[in-house]
């Protein structure tokens, strides 16, 4: 059932790429939990909000549009 997805098949949907946990797989910066609870690797999140920003739009989430208040580092 599609609301009880299996984690291991977790996509980033920014990239696309399977969700790991912090530690595992290089480049990603680990992962990012948004406060609507949605998952991102912590460096697509990063550059998803860079862009947003740099073309003048309050960041969102990808997935439900619930804005992000912070910065991600």
């Amino acid at each position: 059932r599609e609301d009880e997805e299996d984690e291991e098949g977790e996509e980033c949907a920014i990239c696309c790429l399977a969700m790991v946990e912090e530690g595992e797989g290089e480049g990603s910066g680990g992962l990012c939990v948004l406060k609507c609870s949605h998952r991102f690797h912590r460096l697509c999140m990063s550059l998803w909000v860079d862009r947003c920003r740099s073309r003048s739009f309050c960041p969102t989430c990808p997935y439900c549009r619930v804005e992000v208040h912070h910065s991600i580092e």
